[in-house]
């Protein structure tokens, strides 16, 4: 018999991570149809989130405390589909060995990609002539100024920010960095 599984995730957002491929074959794998709650629906179902081995969720996930995994004596793992865990994640989902997966780093190299374009941007003063060319409605006749030697700060050196590192090296900027976590050995690098 197949694994019960549920989707603690609106319809709608399900479909946006989750691509036809991927939930064609989590269909095959697991009971179906999956039931599909939010946090506050599954308040309403009990027994959906009783039955449930696997949790696919994303945003709004609930938090997992001693009431909520009480709910879910038979839970094995969680697929979270979003980045940090810290909201939803207690004591008591790690005392009960749940597994948990998460595509948090994943998740960095895209964001961490956005945030180069940004900062490439801003560094070119991107934002305040297209400000002063809307507020004119013309051209602005000065160069912006270059990459070469500006100063980029980042504040924590999460999976985020170290992937941004990376790409930031052929740019020849002065990184400089805040985060209290940080050791003396890994601020050198």
């Amino acid at each position: 018999m197949k694994p019960s599984a549920l989707v603690l995730l609106d319809q709608k957002s399900w479909e946006n991570v989750y691509g036809h491929a991927e939930r064609a074959r989590l269909a095959s794998l697991v009971q179906s149809p999956l039931p599909f709650h939010t946090r506050e629906s599954i308040l309403g179902k009990p027994e959906d989130l009783a039955r449930a081995e696997y949790l696919f969720s994303g945003w709004g996930m609930a938090v997992c405390d001693e009431s909520f995994l009480d709910a879910a004596p038979n839970l094995k793992a969680i697929f979270y589909a979003a980045g940090s865990v810290r909201y939803f994640v207690t004591d008591a989902l790690w005392r009960r060995g749940i597994v948990l997966s998460t595509t948090n780093l994943a998740l960095a190299v895209t964001v961490a990609e956005f945030a180069l374009g940004q900062i490439v941007l801003a560094l070119k003063s991107t934002w305040r002539n297209a400000a002063a060319m809307h507020a004119a409605r013309a051209a602005v006749r000065h160069l912006p100024p270059g990459l070469y030697g500006s100063v980029v700060g980042l504040v924590s050196l999460g999976s985020i920010a170290r992937h941004l590192l990376t790409l930031l090296r052929p740019f020849h900027l002065r990184v400089v960095a805040y985060d209290p976590f940080l050791t003396e050995e890994e601020a050198r690098l």
